[in-house]
């Protein structure tokens, strides 16, 4: 396995943009890593669509796979998501990006049985959403297609991967093995498809996914459950996640370490290599709101052919970068408001970013036509 630089980022959460810093190529056997899962000191990752029905544990700084755990009664249609609670262990099997399928379930397995064995037997707890109605082959016009979940009191929390809109809409599935219909509790826009969460503490979810464009984004979730039967959710922030050259923008995994360190995976493709990426976010409690927030920029028009316009430029210094991650543009900030002549570029999207003390603290994206 070839092993990268380790360089930990450090970024305020009310950043739009976070750069994400390879920490390893995958092992060629994790080929299509989708969901990770910190547990017991380790990083947890499946395969998803027709793999294995093995778990692996990798190492945090290597990517090396240190344990491989087979579900012996289970079966890999399309694996998509990992959660957890103190007793056991939930693999999702929901991906139905055709949304024709009528085997949806979780596999739950024993803790106990997991962390010291290698091979389980999974207890099955089956679903179906209660409004699906049709069940046609409509592959990408779907939107009960679903990679992310999350265990909470007596239930089991889907965020759908909407192929038809912006919206995610949240199911809950009682936790506890048989037959159960999956109730639509909330539903929230992202602007891009869902793809993995991790829990935050107790009252906070990362969600990751990518637009219609390809591109990554990462949001902050709270959830606030004020009786066992209501839950509501509320996304607070989210902000693009820029990939390396070279690297898959497919982000699939996610998960939560301590206070602030996140791993990130990516799915072998077309795109480029899958990986494992790490990103730490510092929230300084010191530093008020106002103190951390930045007004947002204007771009104009977008799309532009000739004439670009910046306005309510803040910061140290504006920088656009082409999609190969050239800079195409960097420079110093002197006045609130910049015309850019780009006539001459090449066709593409382009990433404007405002820098503040060595630290990217907005980004927009503009389309050269």
């Amino acid at each position: 396995m070839k092993k990268l630089f380790t360089l930990i980022a450090l970024v305020p959460m009310t950043l739009i943009g976070q750069q994400l810093t390879p920490v390893t190529e995958l092992n060629e056997t994790i080929n299509e890593s989708s969901g990770l899962l910190f547990l017991d000191g380790k990083i947890l990752t499946i395969n998803d669509s027709g793999g294995s029905t093995e778990i692996f544990e990798i190492d945090e700084v290597t990517g090396e796979i240190l344990r491989v755990v087979t579900i012996t009664n289970g079966f890999n249609v399309d694996w998509e998501g990992l959660s957890v609670d103190d007793e056991y262990l939930y693999v999702g099997d929901y991906g139905n990006n055709s949304g024709s399928r009528k085997d949806l379930k979780f596999y739950r397995i024993p803790m106990d049985s997991y962390l010291t064995s290698s091979f389980v037997k999974a207890e099955v707890i089956d679903f179906k959403y209660e409004d699906q109605i049709a069940f046609s082959q409509t592959l990408g016009q779907t939107r009960y297609d679903a990679e992310a979940s999350v265990c909470l009191n007596d239930s089991l929390y889907i965020f759908t991967k909407n192929w038809e809109s912006s919206w995610c809409y949240i199911y809950s599935v009682p936790k506890t093995p048989g037959n159960h219909i999956a109730t639509k509790v909330d539903s929230l826009e992202f602007n891009g498809m869902v793809t993995d969460m991790a829990m935050v503490g107790d009252k906070e979810l990362a969600v990751i996914g990518y637009d219609l464009s390809g591109t990554p984004f990462l949001a902050e979730v709270s959830y606030d459950i004020s009786t066992q039967s209501k839950i509501e959710f509320n996304v607070e922030t989210q902000y693009e996640l820029f990939v390396p050259q070279s690297y898959s923008v497919q982000i699939e995994g996610i998960c939560f370490t301590d206070e602030s360190k996140y791993y990130v995976s990516s799915e072998d493709n077309f795109f480029g290599v899958g990986a494992l990426y790490q990103f730490e976010i510092v929230i300084d409690p010191t530093v008020g709101i106002e103190e951390k927030q930045y007004s947002a920029f204007e771009v104009y028009p977008n799309p532009a052919s000739d004439i670009l316009h910046v306005k309510n430029v803040t910061g140290d210094r504006i920088i656009i970068f082409d999609n190969t991650g050239k800079a195409v543009v960097d420079m110093s900030v002197e006045n609130a408001s910049y015309v850019f002549n780009v006539r001459d570029w090449l066709r593409g999207v382009y990433i404007i970013a405002l820098e503040r003390d060595g630290i990217l603290v907005e980004t927009k994206k503009f389309i050269k036509k």
